[in-house]
């Protein structure tokens, strides 16, 4: 206890000692401007003139300057001005930004519904352009489906050609070329006498073309599953009965004519080996030849045929005359 009390004594007498010695140092002159009283150092002002305060601390520390009391209204003015002046730049610098981003995000859906639209325009083209050829598709089919039935045709089953007014095709190359036209599977040529005639398509399961090669074949559709393969629209006309080689093949009341090598349903003498074989010589041309065709072997003046109608046994053929 004695000792602290010793030892605050000393500090006290020290305290003294400094003071005492501080104030007989000389006291410096006042070196701060419209100071009234400095410390004794004279680099700090303890009292302005009237007019002046100490100016505002800086890092906490008193200001060794006196400024006028105007001055200092005006700094905080000019101050909270500039702070104002620079909240509202900021503000605007900001608007500014918003703008600008929200007039990006328009371009940028402007440029999606543009490439949008045109996606949308070139879809059309192309559908258009589909629409297009496949319309020039569908008529290019027709076109040579109308081309095909033209130049061939397929008669109904048990029928010949000249019932349909068609001609009757006269080669197995021509007889081949209409079945791949219409259509039908090429099948092979056959020799068949007293059997269909010509180019046939066999409608009985096997659905194939066929030609027959012989001479004496039957003169009229004997097989109801049997349809004709024919060319195209008879143009026959005739100068004269003598002289007539078309191909009409049916009488005025639409019967089917017989073929003159064939002796059946009606037998006759003007077939091979008859006694008219003159008028078959000196028209170059074979019984078997002229098929079933009207002809006038008897030189009428009148065209005509023997029928397949064994109740009729010839008939006249109408065949118009030529211009």
């Amino acid at each position: 206890m004695k000792l602290s009390i010793v030892f605050l004594s000393c500090l006290v007498v020290l305290a003294v000692l400094l003071a005492v010695s501080e104030a007989k140092k000389p006291r410096g002159p006042c070196r701060v401007e419209n100071c009234k009283k400095c410390i004794r150092s004279g680099k700090k002002c303890k009292k302005c003139n009237a007019g002046f305060e100490l100016g505002k601390p800086i890092k906490r520390k008193k200001s060794k300057k006196c400024v006028a009391v105007l001055d200092t209204a005006v700094e905080d003015a000019a101050a909270e001005a500039a702070e104002v002046k620079a909240a509202e730049a900021l503000a605007a610098a900001r608007e500014a930004a918003a703008r600008e981003a929200a007039a990006a995000a328009a371009r940028e859906a402007a440029a999606r519904d543009a490439a949008a639209a045109a996606a949308r325009e070139a879809a059309a083209r192309e559908a258009a352009a589909a629409a297009a050829r496949e319309a020039a598709a569908r008529e290019a089919a027709a076109a040579a489906a109308r081309e095909a039935a033209a130049k061939y045709m397929k008669t109904s089953d048990g029928q010949l050609c000249s019932a349909a007014g068609r001609t009757q095709l006269t080669s197995q190359s021509d007889c081949q070329a209409a079945a791949a036209s219409l259509g039908i599977t090429w099948a092979h040529a056959w020799n068949g006498p007293n059997d269909f005639p010509g180019c046939l398509h066999a409608n009985d399961g096997r659905d194939m073309a066929y030609w027959n090669l012989s001479p004496s074949p039957a003169g009229y559709a004997n097989n109801p599953r049997y349809a004709a393969i024919c060319g195209a629209a008879s143009e026959d006309c005739q100068a004269s009965g003598e002289a007539y080689s078309g191909t009409t093949a049916v009488t005025k009341s639409g019967k089917t004519c017989q073929n003159w090598a064939a002796q059946s349903p009606h037998s006759h003498t003007r077939g091979e080996g008859g006694g008219y074989m003159s008028y078959w010589n000196n028209r170059g041309e074979s019984p078997a030849e002229a098929l079933n065709y009207c002809r006038d072997p008897d030189g009428t003046g009148e065209l005509w045929c023997y029928t397949t109608d064994s109740n009729k046994r010839w008939e006249a053929c109408t065949v118009p005359t030529c211009a």
